[in-house]
């Protein structure tokens, strides 16, 4: 049997429906600014509603590899315990599989990768 195209709606609409090709690009853009007559005057209508307050993302590649405390700490895990370890001894590689604590002058940098921690 015969697969359908990929713009018939064998799944459901495919990746050219009617409501994507005609869609306005910017329609509910809030940095958009439209006239707005009240009472016989032009106001602009982006004056009028409050911006939403920008919020930084946090850096997944930075969340994955860091956490913070409750102090504020910053806790890292310690490199060397990857590969190459039949030439490690136990004591080393126990010691290496310990959580350490991020140098002070480092914690800046961490956190502001992650703003919500």
């Amino acid at each position: 049997m015969a697969r359908p195209h990929r713009s018939s709606d064998w799944w459901g609409g495919g990746y050219r429906t009617i409501s994507r090709v005609f869609r306005p690009a910017a329609a509910n853009h809030e940095s958009m600014i439209l006239p707005l007559r009240i009472a016989g005057l032009s106001i602009l209508y982006g004056l009028l509603m409050p911006k939403p307050i920008a919020r930084r993302k946090t850096k997944k590649a930075v969340a994955k590899r860091f956490k913070i405390t409750g102090s504020g700490k910053v806790l890292r895990s310690q490199a060397g315990r990857r590969h190459l370890l039949a030439s490690k001894s136990g004591k080393r590689k126990r010691q290496l599989a310990k959580i350490a604590v991020l140098d002070r002058t480092d914690e800046a940098r961490i956190k502001e990768n992650l703003p919500f921690a």
